[in-house]
């Protein structure tokens, strides 16, 4: 079978499934109808999900001076963006848990993960994006093609990365890629997407996120993934200095210029959302 991005998505859904309850709450978070009965009837649809979500309300209310058993009063209790978070990554984790860490820990790839994901919510009010869950989701979601790479070519994927340090102010991850597959992990996670039948903005944002310009219908919130991943990735790497990073896209660079003003002082703020929340989220997926 020739290597294309369709193919590594293919061979990938043999193997993993994405959970039909994280999306019908990706399709109702953002729903103004909405309320903590219609999410917490979605979560019961799905054993393992509804468990951990009761395990972490106990948690969360130790003390408390009944158990909490039923998962309305824990929904109610958490909050329903407290739960959408915690149940989007409980079941994005659960799907990639049997992929082997060869290149990349699964802590450090959702601690990535997680950063950009609030980092996409702290850009939120900047571009006037109103479905505030479902950018949340984009930035959880946005680097899944690389897992599937990294546990499928690992050794091409290595060739990858060790040209990328070779010529780390000079090639972008994307461009090395398309240079050692013939596809980045960006077509991977879309294919992928695709596939497990992802709402459209979700597809275009995990396909775009690097060359945000390229999107079709949701310019807007591709724009802000592909930032917040930047973000994210300064933050990781302790600058505020966008030239500390390989290269990135000619129309990300004009965004950070045009939108902001202070790289430092909006890392420093999502660095503070992400400490005061990773308990609630990282710690229930690792």
């Amino acid at each position: 079978m020739t290597d294309n991005a369709y193919n590594i998505a293919h061979l990938a859904t043999d193997l993993v499934a994405f959970s039909p309850v994280a999306l019908k709450l990706c399709e109702v978070i953002d729903d103004k109808a909405s309320n903590a009965k219609s999410v917490s009837s979605i979560i019961k649809q799905d054993p393992v999900l509804t468990t951990n979500i009761l395990k972490l309300a106990n948690s969360l209310f130790y003390g408390y001076s009944q158990e909490i058993s039923d998962i309305d009063e824990a929904v109610n209790r958490i909050g329903t963006s407290e739960v959408f978070r915690i149940a989007l990554s409980v079941s994005t984790s659960e799907t990639f848990r049997g992929i082997p860490e060869t290149l990349i820990t699964m802590s450090d790839f959702w601690n990535h993960s997680i950063l950009c994901a609030f980092a996409a919510q702290e850009l939120a009010d900047t571009f006037n994006l109103k479905a505030t869950g479902a950018i949340y989701a984009a930035g959880l979601l946005h680097d899944i093609g690389q897992l599937i790479l990294f546990s499928n070519r690992p050794k091409q994927s290595v060739e990858m990365l060790e040209k990328c340090l070779d010529n780390y102010e000079e090639l972008d991850q994307c461009t090395a890629e398309m240079e050692i597959f013939g596809f980045t992990h960006a077509q991977v996670g879309m294919e992928l997407a695709k596939m497990w039948h992802f709402p459209p903005m979700l597809q275009e944002c995990i396909a775009y996120h690097h060359q945000p310009s390229e999107a079709k219908l949701y310019a807007q919130e591709c724009l802000a993934i592909g930032m917040a991943n930047i973000l994210a990735v300064l933050i990781e790497i302790q600058s505020y200095d966008l030239n500390d990073l390989s290269p990135i896209d000619v129309n990300l660079r004009k965004a950070f210029n045009e939108n902001m003003n202070n790289i430092a002082s909006v890392c420093q703020r999502i660095e503070k959302r992400y400490l005061e929340n990773k308990s609630l989220v990282l710690n229930t997926i690792i």
